[in-house]
């Protein structure tokens, strides 16, 4: 991803972040203690997770040596600065095989269902980044690259709240409601949403979380092309749905998590 392209990323998920932290009126949910359902669709790792923990094991090592070596940085770069540097590379290289998420998404609507997916679902996978934030752990996973998806999930002493974003990059395909203007992004609440964890959390550095989410978004209007060519309606009103598992370590907050 070059620098610009990083740079529209960032601000808009700095967009979502700050309306999350706002609270935009989403009522929080209890979750749950228990046995995590079907769990075996995600405690096996696929061949692709397999190769993505092995890959960003290697270079994480490989970057970590090069901080050290002192080749990272160029040679007026204050050894403050350099020292920061290390520490926080220290804090959030993590194995991806302890801090990732699983997803089988489906969007809905007028009752049938539309695969949010073209590959195997069993496939795709991304990574989950779980961050302790006074008395509030931030679950944030996802994937961007020339558009993607983020689930936020801020995780409280007994509830939980959910936020759902979607990017199309540059595609204006998105509207709330039908009076709005056409966006490429669109951040939305949960009409429904239950989380069950593994064991309840203790809110400290390095505990493992093991959750799965089932939910369904708020609806939101899309433009027929993008889900239904033969349907002769510009935009069609839809909701994404279905549930996804997440397994990570927490971890200190950093400068750049928001």
């Amino acid at each position: 991803m070059n620098k610009k392209l990083k740079i529209q990323h960032l601000l808009k998920l700095f967009v979502v972040l700050a309306m999350y932290s706002c609270s935009n009126g989403q009522t929080p949910t209890a979750y749950h203690i228990g046995k995590i359902p079907q769990l075996e669709r995600f405690e096996t790792l696929t061949k692709n997770e397999i190769r993505l923990d092995s890959l960003k094991d290697k270079h994480q090592k490989e970057e970590l040596q090069m901080m050290l070596d002192g080749k990272a940085f160029i040679a007026e770069a204050p050894q403050e600065f350099v020292q920061k540097m290390i520490e926080k590379h220290k804090i959030t290289a993590l194995r991806y095989k302890d801090n990732r998420s699983r997803y089988f998404i489906k969007t809905l609507a007028k009752g049938k269902e539309y695969p949010f997916l073209s590959a195997e679902e069993e496939s795709f996978t991304t990574d989950c980044t779980c961050v302790l934030d006074n008395d509030t752990i931030k679950i944030r996973m996802g994937i961007w690259v020339f558009g993607g998806f983020q689930f936020n999930i801020n995780l409280s002493k007994n509830d939980f709240q959910t936020l759902y974003w979607e990017d199309t990059h540059e595609r204006n395909t998105y509207k709330q409601t039908l009076s709005d203007t056409l966006t490429d992004n669109i951040t939305l609440e949960m009409q429904q949403q239950k989380l069950i964890l593994a064991k309840k959390p203790t809110f400290t550095l390095g505990e493992e979380l093991l959750g799965h989410l089932t939910f369904k978004t708020n609806e939101f209007y899309q433009q027929t092309e993008e889900i239904d060519a033969e349907n002769s309606q510009d935009m069609l009103k839809v909701a994404k749905a279905g549930e996804l598992y997440f397994r990570c370590q927490v971890r200190q907050k950093t400068e750049d998590d928001k």
